[in-house]
């Protein structure tokens, strides 16, 4: 199918969120000045009332597909083969959008000349706006995928987009490769309302082993992509460093986490 320029398709994953999907949606169909493609929402195997309360909703670009149980990124990358847009963006289940969202972003992307545009998750970002690279991931992952605006054809570059073989921090993994191949840019508008845990869903054995594998994958794909000696060096060099910051993060969650149980 050919692709239509200038819309956007929108991904939901979706697992066991009868109670947020339909606010999810919602948001999307909420957007102003824009025009969306399709929206494609992907269920992951859910085993509660999910697909009843997605069927029940009556839109004429709403395509659910449904898959067995296989995970976050199976299911992401199950929704970028069925889009046919010029950009895609991708919204979980428990997150929504400010109704400008999208039109920020698409406004941001023509003016700046990227293909990659992500915004703050939380209200008085500190971040600075402009533009960004593998390179700006030195301190960790600082985007949420919910907050992604993307062009379709990068994502067939890296096919398939999200790793599937990993369970944890494949975002970081996504992003990296994404920004050594285009230019993106930051906005620290707030514009998307997004979920976070306050501790991990993972056991720290679980998350060294993403850990590795991420860099694994990163490395590999540096060493395949026709990039200068400098620039594969420096993405060396940001990885280990976004990687171990990431680490310290984490296990910083573990023990406020750990310490509350212990008072309470």
């Amino acid at each position: 199918m050919s692709e239509e320029s200038g819309s956007v398709d929108v991904i939901i994953p979706v697992y066991n969120s009868a109670n947020f999907i339909e606010k999810a949606i919602e948001s999307v169909m909420a957007q102003t000045n824009v025009i969306i493609g399709k929206l494609i929402v992907v269920n992951d195997g859910s085993n509660d009332e999910t697909e009843a309360v997605i069927r029940a909703i009556n839109l004429p670009n709403l395509e659910l597909i449904t898959t067995p149980n296989r995970g976050v990124s199976a299911a992401r990358n199950t929704g970028v083969a069925a889009t046919n847009s010029e950009w895609i963006a991708f919204l979980d289940a428990d997150d929504c959008w400010d109704s400008d969202k999208l039109a920020n972003q698409l406004a941001i992307a023509q003016q700046q000349n990227v293909s990659f545009v992500c915004s703050a998750t939380e209200p008085n970002c500190k971040k600075s706006e402009g533009k960004i690279s593998f390179l700006s991931l030195w301190k960790g992952n600082f985007i949420a995928t919910s907050s992604v605006l993307m062009k379709r054809e990068l994502a067939q570059e890296i096919k398939p987009l999200f790793s599937t073989s990993m369970t944890f921090a494949e975002d970081y993994a996504t992003w990296f490769k994404t920004l050594s191949i285009c230019s993106g840019y930051f906005t620290p508008k707030y514009l998307t309302q997004y979920v976070i845990s306050p501790k991990p869903h993972y056991r720290l054995g679980n998350i060294f082993k993403n850990i590795i594998l991420l860099q694994k994958e990163c490395i590999l794909f540096l060493l395949r992509k026709n990039l200068s000696l400098n620039t594969r060096i420096g993405g060396l060099v940001v990885l280990f460093s976004g990687t171990t910051i990431s680490m310290l993060s984490i296990l910083k969650r573990f023990m406020s986490a750990y310490i509350q149980s212990h008072r309470s």
